[in-house]
């Protein structure tokens, strides 16, 4: 201990507003020895300094700061709740919150732990980078491309439907459209302007929402379209797309131009002039002729259209000065025509091109930006040889040139321009020189992609990022950059010495693997396109072999003359063997002509030798055999010909296949050989026929019923080769094999009739097409019940395609809670991958402590840059035992951060949503919820319906997955409710404990029950402790207590049974033998079967063994019991052969009820950790009993 530390644990000196440095520096160094537990540390903390949650040390860091960069997630809880510490307080070091260390040394459970309690992932750092921002620059990814798979986010006013979200309501962030992720569409590029919105796929397909007035859209009508619909085109694929208001340009592979739309100003570039176009139709190739060359970029605005290859420049439209040619009497260029101004030369190539209402403008890789604006062409800026990208708004335009442009003029002409460094530049009318834009944030940012609209401008970086800038008004004097000054930074001096364009940005929420952004000309509408967050998704689930050759092959193999399923015996004179009728049909005409029989049917098969009817049998059952095979074969005992013999079997049952294959073949010395070189058995044999569960409906032999009372029939034979759980039904002596041929599982009919589907075809491909996401789930729920691994498998495979940010944390605990080992991991990957977007959304909150530890674990060994980030312990004076020994003598009240995740909805609750047939007179009502974040719902697991029950059908009443119903506190009649069996159980535990402290002492004789003695325990040692209350689990004692005890002491008294009467028969017996006799009876000692705990630690293990002798029986006396004769053990067999009768008389149902219970009664009375007596719980059949016989009056 410090040697400033009085007596009492505290300082003298120290007060709650302490500021001691050296308080903070021995605190966080404490923190970081990993050998102390987080309780202890909070028990030194607590005697150590009274303001131990807020002093800092000499880096600026306080407890909370070390303690999430250590992962001490209980500690955090604890400084947070009871020592009111600052979620949000800032180290010195690096301006570090709480948050931004849990996420930069990867402690995920940590990170979500301070944002449910509240920590503001807004605040930035001394580098401007806000705590998920550092995730963001730890990922494995850099770069983002739209060659990638994309997906499409949209938001805005969509007052005109040009988001494509199905209706006209606006969004406030991004927002996925659905249509493009359901259909595995994946977007390239997207043009946007006022009415409407144009996708181009990477496929080269286009699609198009909005209003259709005019044929703008290009689907063959005017009317309006809510979400995006497909645009007829040629064959050919559409490289890109550009709109304006009231047309669309698309740019085909092959060069050609197409248009469509209203053609008031003749925009659309055919010659003659059509007024609309309601469907794309081609430019004629003669009218770019002047292009000179194939046309790589097409160029939409609201009064004209620019179409440019390399070397030339041409536009269409409304002649007002943005065409770059002279003013002509002529109102409109009808044919695109070439812009004659621009002195390129044949070196030089176009870079880009962009239009507005009244303006052009152009990009030459010589370095020259040239803009097309008042009848003329303009050099805006030269020897700008980095840049590849602009864009433009604005201009003025000629009001003569048409009567509906206003006389006032146009708007501020505006050029941005992007540069390969990822900086952006600025030319306006009224500060004419292109010049380089700045922004008031401490670390650089590099651009990749910008739009310019009327009142601000979005760019997207190379991180992903999006930002919403705006170009404040330019002043007189010269503005710098707002960064730390330095003398000794030379770019400080630069940038002093430039004149800059002052924008503001802020940060677009939701945008984090941008690609490219459109907005439309009043930035009232934005789309943004985001790679696909499974783009480097390696981890993805896969389907392993299929098993149903084999298992069928175990079918054949396992029947014999005495099972349950087999319904074919056939007799030859050298063999018999049992088969199933349903599967012979199959591939047999000859059985499938034989209707069904209700004992086993007999079929005789003269002279068939037992190898090769077995060789037939598992072509019949498997679709393949040894004897179709080139090679050696080798009999037992047939000498014949092999072939020949298979041949006449499989003649005489009329299996087409197997008879095809034999005639390709011959038998010669032991091998077997093709007839003609050059013929394939495997082309004749084809792929195995797939089983349906509706072939053969005559042959059903059991009805399943599901839990919504829909009923399917089957054939048993199927179903036990196929599932292990009616293998056991059908073949292991159960009622349920011979009694009755119904049968009832708690399953909705949906998921029974996919999982009986799939039992036949061994595949699932509505599964796989299938983008219900909770329907699956609940398939694999039941294949894990089930154990049908493969099945599960699929459900697997589907669940990671609909893999998504929203649902990612939900499919992560369903994967841990099933065992589904697979679409864990990929779940993992996926959500370390996207770890800022997941963060964001804030659905990592219902994950329970445990599985975010995995998940921290998985990212830190994910991640290169972790294995650097080491809290190593900091040098301290205190030791561990001074710390253990403060932790004993000065407790804290531990508050468990297991409260962050209580009262989460279950699994199963959502998964029965997805139910479309609800139990019949079973009413769900969900009650409402408050919509603080501190209330958010947690998906957990549950076991207790995790056991299927099959009965024989005989109730009406089924049995379904729910286990929770609330009731709505509006309603005034009262309802049944179900309650959680789990709930149930600790109720009766009560129940019992309370009953049993109530019984009054009796003064006859009993066997008491003591307390443990009391032992010190701190939740260091039981962090989230059960129950640990000793009179809960009482010691045997032979002692009785003291009388006048209360009852309510901590003795809970069992009392003894009385007495054992004797039956009439016996008093008669007695009396025959001599009469009763009034003797004493002698006190008989009872001896528990338990044996009492010696203490003494001198003892030695001599004695031990002696004493043990003596456990659980009296001593014997008298003679040597003699030894045990053979009769007795015949009895004995015979007896416990009755037993296993009677216990198999007994249907499925009883017997998973008597298992459940002995269960219950086991963990009831803690059979599995109590080591001072010995608990079991087995089933005990009874003995042969005499009937009873009613007597009536006329027997007496």
């Amino acid at each position: 201990m410090s040697k400033h530390t009085s007596s009492s644990g505290l300082e003298s000196s120290c007060t709650e507003k302490c500021k001691y440095k050296d308080h903070g520096r021995n605190i966080t160094s404490v923190i970081t020895k990993t050998s102390i537990s987080d309780y202890q540390l909070a028990c030194y903390l607590n005697s150590f300094c009274k303001n131990h949650a807020q002093v800092v040390d000499h880096e600026g860091r306080n407890a909370l700061h070390i303690a999430a960069s250590c992962g001490r997630r209980d500690l955090c809880y604890w400084l947070v709740k009871a020592g009111q510490a600052d979620l949000n307080s800032k180290d010195q070091e690096s301006g570090y919150t709480p948050l931004h260390r849990s996420i930069f040394y990867g402690h995920i459970n940590n990170a979500v732990s301070f944002i449910q309690m509240g920590a503001q992932m807004q605040v930035m750092d001394k580098e401007d980078l806000q705590a998920s921002d550092h995730a963001m620059k730890d990922r494995l990814v850099r770069e983002f491309s739209a060659h990638n798979p994309c997906q499409v986010y949209a938001w805005g006013t969509n007052h005109n439907y040009t988001l494509g979200t199905g209706n006209q309501h606006s969004r406030q962030h991004p927002e996925l459209l659905d249509l493009f992720r359901k259909n595995n569409t994946s977007i390239k590029q997207v043009a946007i302007d006022k009415f409407h919105s144009v996708f181009v796929s990477s496929a080269g397909q286009v699609w198009a929402c909005g209003h259709g007035q005019g044929g703008r859209l290009g689907v063959d009508s005017e009317q309006m379209v809510l979400t995006p619909q497909r645009v007829r085109t040629a064959a050919e694929q559409v490289v890109s797309a550009s709109v304006g208001r009231n047309h669309t340009i698309l740019l085909m592979e092959s060069g050609a131009v197409w248009t469509c739309g209203s053609n008031d100003h003749h925009v659309l570039g055919h010659s003659p002039p059509p007024p609309a176009l309601h469907t794309p139709r081609p430019i004629h190739p003669r009218n770019l002729k002047s292009a000179g060359s194939v046309v790589t970029g097409v160029v939409a605005a609201r009064f004209h259209s620019v179409f440019w290859s390399e070397s030339a420049i041409l536009t269409c439209g409304l002649h007002g000065g943005q065409l770059g040619h002279p003013q002509l009497p002529e109102r409109t260029v009808i044919s695109p025509k070439q812009v004659m101004g621009l002195n390129l030369g044949q070196k030089h190539k176009i870079v880009d091109v962009a239009a507005s209402v009244g303006a052009t403008a152009i990009i030459a890789n010589k370095g020259d930006i040239w803009v097309l604006h008042n009848y003329q062409v303009r050099r805006i800026a030269s020897k700008i040889l980095d840049a590849v990208k602009l864009s433009v708004f604005g201009g003025e335009l000629n009001a003569e040139a048409d009567q509906k442009l206003s006389a006032k003029g146009g708007e501020e002409l505006k050029v941005m321009v992007l540069n390969s460094s990822g900086n952006v530049l600025l030319w306006q009318e009224s500060f004419p020189t292109l010049t380089r834009c700045i922004y008031p944030l401490k670390r650089s940012l590099t651009f990749t992609g910008m739009t310019l609209c009327r009142s601000c401008a979005l760019l997207i970086t190379v991180d992903g990022e999006a930002y919403l800038a705006q170009v404040k008004p330019k002043p007189r004097k010269k503005v710098t950059a707002t960064i730390p000054k330095s003398e000794d930074m030379s770019f400080n001096r630069f940038i002093e010495t430039l004149e800059c364009h002052h924008m503001t940005i802020n940060r677009l929420p939701h945008i984090h693997r941008a690609v490219h952004i459109s907005a439309d000309p009043k930035g009232q509408n934005f789309i943004v396109i985001q790679e696909n967050p499974k783009v480097n998704l390696t981890d993805i689930p896969m389907i392993g072999e299929t098993e149903f050759p084999q298992q069928m092959a175990t079918l054949l193999t396992d029947a014999h003359e005495e099972d349950s399923l087999h319904d074919i015996w056939i007799e030859s004179d050298k063999c018999s063997v049992a088969a199933h009728h349903m599967v012979l049909a199959r591939v047999s005409e000859e059985f499938a002509n034989l209707s069904r029989s209700c004992s086993i049917r007999k079929v005789k098969l003269e002279g068939a030798d037992w190898e090769i009817l077995h060789q037939v049998l598992t072509f019949a059952y498997t679709h393949d055999c040894d004897i179709i095979h080139p090679g050696p074969f080798q009999t037992n005992l047939f000498k014949g010909d092999v072939i020949k013999a298979a041949l006449d079997i499989a003649k005489t049952w009329k299996m087409q296949t197997l008879m095809k294959c034999l005639h390709l073949l011959k038998y010669d010395g032991g091998l077997i050989l093709l007839k003609e070189e050059g013929s394939s058995i495997h082309q004749v044999l084809g792929e195995r026929p797939q089983m349906e569960r509706s072939m053969l409906a005559s042959l059903y032999d059991v009805t399943i019923a599901s839990s919504d009372g829909a009923s399917f029939r089957a054939h048993k034979c199927v179903l036990a080769a196929r599932l292990d759980y009616f293998n056991s039904m059908f073949t292991g002596g159960w009622v349920e094999a011979d009694a009755t041929t119904n049968l009832s599982l708690p399953i909705p009919q949906t998921i029974l009739h996919e999982v009986l589907d799939f039992l036949y075809k061994d595949e699932a491909p509505s599964l796989a097409e299938s983008q219900d996401v909770d329907y699956i789930s609940s398939v694999l729920v039941v294949a894990d019940q089930l154990f049908i691994s493969r099945l599960k498998q699929i459900c697997e495979v589907a669940l990671s395609g609909n893999l998504s940010l929203r649902n990612a944390a939900y499919l992560l605990q369903l994967a841990i809670t099933y065992n589904a080992d697979q679409l864990k991991s990929c779940c993992m990957q996926f959500i370390c991958l996207n770890l800022t977007a997941i963060l964001e959304t804030r659905v990592l909150e219902i994950l329970d402590n445990s599985t975010l530890e995995d998940l921290s674990r998985y990212y830190r060994n994910m991640i290169p840059a972790m294995c650097k980030r080491i809290i190593t312990p900091f040098t301290t004076n205190v030791t561990e035992d001074d710390i253990n020994e403060i932790a004993s003598s000065y407790p804290v009240t531990w508050l468990d951060s297991e409260e962050l995740t209580s009262g989460v909805e279950l699994i199963t609750a959502k998964l029965n949503r997805s139910n479309p047939m609800p139990t019949p007179g079973k009413r769900k009502v969900t009650r409402n919820r408050k919509s603080s974040e501190s209330q958010r719902k947690r998906i957990e697991s549950v076991s207790s319906n995790s056991d299927l029950d099959c009965s024989v059908d005989t109730s009406k009443e089924k049995v379904d997955f729910d286990d929770l119903v609330e009731l709505d506190p509006k309603s005034k009649k009262e309802e049944w409710v179900t309650i959680d069996k789990a709930q149930k159980t600790i109720q009766n535990r009560l129940k019992v404990l309370v009953t049993a402290a109530l019984v009054q002492p009796s003064q006859e004789t009993y066997t008491p029950l003591v307390p443990l003695p009391p032992t010190h325990t701190t939740p260091s040692a039981h962090p989230h402790p059960a129950i640990q209350d000793n009179k809960q689990f009482p010691q045997l004692s032979s002692t009785p207590p003291k009388p006048g005890s209360s009852p309510l002491s901590s003795y809970i008294e069992i009392k003894r049974s009385p007495a054992v009467k004797l039956s009439q028969k016996q008093r008669k017996k007695l009396l025959a033998d001599g009469g009763v006799q009034s003797v004493p009876e002698p006190v008989v000692v009872v001896r528990t079967p338990w044996a009492t705990i010696n203490n003494n630690v001198d003892c030695s293990l001599a004695d031990i063994m002696k004493n043990a002798q003596t456990v659980g029986s009296p001593p014997t006396s008298g003679p040597v019991q003699e030894l045990v004769k053979f009769a007795d053990i015949m009895a004995e067999e015979i007896q416990q052969r009755d037993n296993l009768s009677k216990m198999k008389s007994k249907s499925l149902q009883l017997t998973q009820i008597e298992d459940k219970a002995m269960e219950e009664l086991r963990v009831f009375y803690n059979a599995a950790h109590i080591y001072e007596e010995r608990i079991t719980v087995e089933r005990v059949l009874s003995a042969n009993i005499a009937k009873p016989i009613w007597i009536t009056s006329r027997h007496q």
